[in-house]
């Protein structure tokens, strides 16, 4: 189940439910299907055009939300784009959570043209690159692997793509995004895909959805970043509902490739809670706190 962060909250979480499908803000909930119905479609494969090669990474964690093992080492090349050299992969991490929130643009009331018509999805969040492309960036193969999320389009990570050929395809290829998102826009969410996704396997157990980080030490960084928004035990802000309530706690146990992504990278239109980077936080860290996140109450 993702969970959607209301921008009304005073509190700062990471909480929310392509490059063929992008964000949706929590206005949008009464248009989509959230309930994770568990079961896979299995007929329902799609193709988006980012061709992804076998995962092995398993090295060591010593990059913050730019992961340094992918970083740009042609910055000084002539034939590297401009516009990818000074994009931002911060930004294009919030892009592929709720784009609309961060252009200020308009969320999108249709479906998506390349989401499949047996998706479970409706509206906005068809435009999420999360909702095709997952927050683990596996797409098919990963968390998304069944239920109400499940496209059976690829992942992201270890796209074969080039730069150029990226752009291309979100800009004027299938996604077509073009008349919504600017160039500045495209390459952020470009450079994010290239050097920003990382494999959440090295830091999340798939199976039993724990953090593999050290629950001590993650509280010593929840403490001193973000105890004072979210309270000791998390409950601070509900972002479910009386009936339902949904905290700090709540989405690190049920969805901790979103929680990840979210402390990364930031929740859209929520400045305060700033990204992993601003905090010099490693991977290893946000894994840290993702575990004591994970032993505060779910109601």
């Amino acid at each position: 189940m993702d969970f959607y962060f209301s921008q009304s909250a005073r509190g700062y979480v990471w909480v929310g439910s392509l490059l063929i499908t992008l964000l949706a803000a929590c206005g949008d909930d009464s248009t989509t299907t959230t309930a994770d119905k568990g079961t896979s479609q299995d007929g329902m494969v799609v193709d988006a055009g980012l061709d992804t090669a076998a995962d092995t990474s398993t090295a060591a964690d010593t990059s913050t939300a730019a992961d340094t093992s992918k970083a740009d080492t042609a910055a000084g090349d002539a034939s590297v784009p401009a516009g990818y050299k000074s994009a931002k992969i911060e930004r294009g991490g919030l892009l592929y959570d709720r784009w609309w929130t961060i252009t200020g643009g308009t969320a999108p009331t249709a479906i998506h043209s390349l989401y499949p018509t047996a998706g479970a999805q409706t509206g906005s969040t068809t435009h999420r690159c999360k909702e095709c492309h997952g927050w683990d960036y596996k797409g098919k193969t990963g968390a998304y692997a069944s239920g109400s999320h499940y496209t059976g389009i690829a992942g992201v990570l270890n796209t074969t793509k080039s730069i150029q050929d990226i752009f291309n395809l979100l800009k004027t290829g299938t996604h077509k995004f073009g008349t919504s998102l600017s160039d500045a826009d495209i390459w952020d969410l470009v450079k994010f895909v290239k050097e920003g996704t990382f494999d959440m396997s090295t830091y999340i157990d798939s199976t039993a959805k724990t953090f593999k980080g050290t629950a001590t030490s993650g509280k010593t960084l929840y403490d001193s970043s973000c105890m004072n928004c979210h309270d000791a035990n998390g409950k601070k802000v509900n972002f479910g509902t009386t009936a339902a309530p949904a905290y700090v706690g709540t989405i690190a146990k049920s969805n901790p490739w979103e929680f990840m992504h979210k402390v990364m990278f930031g929740q859209p239109g929520t400045a305060g809670m700033g990204d992993a980077k601003q905090r010099t936080w490693t991977k290893t860290n946000v894994s840290d706190v993702g575990a004591h996140a994970q032993t505060l109450p779910t109601l």
